[in-house]
């Protein structure tokens, strides 16, 4: 049998009734997903999408197999912690250094509305507890405290992601900061973010942490048990099953204008179903 690797990624979305992926011709490669939606439905192949930018491409070729408006510039909520978290892992090769929890994060985070992954103010966590905390439950401290870390402030963070970007080839694709939340100027297209996510998923921590649904950090000062992360896949009783395979990790976010999204990595056997 053979096993595929897909990802998925959704944006605006309203319902997705069905997803058919491919088989790979190679059992060891991949095929990618990038959805963004709203209200509109449309049918293609066997599949029900309710989108209106999506890309369907397989990694083993880099076929394009469905696609609409890819190249479109959209708002991208949390999806932006792809390329966060990428940079922190690039950038910092010690996983296990650890950074102080800086309460003035946690007070203008909370006051904006941001996700959070409910580290406590002062405690001391790992560079790998972070990047887990920034991709699993989406913490928007997580994200500003690896900012903090690397570049020494949001503002540098953020151009430092888009010269990551602009190595990339993202030429639709602009970051204004390291959460993904809605400000003027902040977007990219399923087309950047397809190209984004399949470079971060060479690099193995990221890969690892991508595909992990639940996660407990080491133990800390005021968590002698570890926080508990859990990957927001897993919210409202999201089905992670598909035919004949499954999702197996991925990377949510909403916002007013950007709406729900979703950038998954899916395990598919058998032959094609779309």
């Amino acid at each position: 049998m053979k096993k595929i690797i897909g990802l998925l990624i959704v944006s605006f979305i309203c319902f997705i009734t069905w997803i058919g992926l491919s088989s790979a011709k190679n059992s060891s490669q991949s095929e990618v997903v990038v959805f963004t939606s709203n209200k509109k439905s449309e049918k293609q192949e066997k599949t029900k999408v309710y989108s209106s930018n999506y890309l369907l491409m397989d990694l083993s070729d880099n076929q394009v197999l469905l696609e609409k408006n890819r190249h479109q510039k959209v708002p991208i909520a949390s999806l932006t912690k792809i390329m966060t978290a990428y940079i922190l892992l690039e950038e910092e090769q010690d996983l296990t250094k650890k950074i102080l929890v800086d309460g003035a994060i946690i007070d203008q985070l909370t006051s904006e509305g941001a996700s959070m992954a409910s580290f406590m103010r002062e405690d001391e966590v790992s560079i790998r507890d972070i990047a887990y905390a920034i991709l699993l439950p989406s913490g928007g401290e997580a994200a500003e405290l690896a900012a903090k870390h690397v570049a020494g402030s949001e503002k540098n963070f953020v151009h430092l992601m888009n010269e990551y970007a602009h190595k990339m080839g993202l030429q639709e694709t602009n970051f204004k900061n390291t959460t993904g939340l809605d400000v003027k100027g902040h977007y990219s297209s399923v087309s950047d973010i397809s190209q984004l996510l399949k470079q971060a998923l060479k690099n193995e921590h990221f890969y690892q942490i991508f595909t992990t649904l639940e996660y407990t950090t080491e133990p800390t000062l005021y968590e002698p048990n570890g926080y508990f992360l859990k990957s927001t896949l897993l919210r409202d009783g999201n089905q992670l099953a598909l035919n004949n395979g499954k999702i197996v990790g991925g990377k949510t976010g909403y916002t007013q204008k950007a709406g729900l999204c979703l950038a998954s990595v899916a395990e598919k056997m058998a032959p094609p179903i779309y």
